[in-house]
């Protein structure tokens, strides 16, 4: 236990180091706090590109492909768990097996 004890007090440390180092926001100066802007839109800036627009993707496949994904992404066919199991006095769980008296 010495190490996870010396772990948690460098761990606790660090943390008030990081709180101390923290400056109080003031609320009435609007520019204290702004959103970051994205990295692109400061590239197009500086270099003064022009917006494009975003690309529509128009999804295409062969029928040869839709059959492969049927084929090989197949749902179970039997029943819901809920509905498998059964309450009962005959019912016998498989976890009494594991347990030993």
């Amino acid at each position: 236990m010495p190490s996870s004890n010396s772990q948690r007090i460098a761990a606790h440390l660090h943390f008030t180091k990081f709180i101390e180092g923290l400056q109080p926001v003031p609320l009435t100066d609007p520019y204290s706090l702004t959103i970051a802007v994205h990295p692109y839109e400061t590239f197009s800036q500086l270099h003064k590109l022009p917006t494009l627009p975003p690309y529509d993707e128009i999804l295409q496949t062969t029928n040869d492909a839709l059959r492969f994904i049927k084929s090989n992404t197949k749902t179970a066919t039997c029943l819901p768990k809920t509905e498998r199991i059964i309450w009962g006095d005959d019912c016998e769980l498989p976890l009494d097996n594991h347990i030993r008296h």
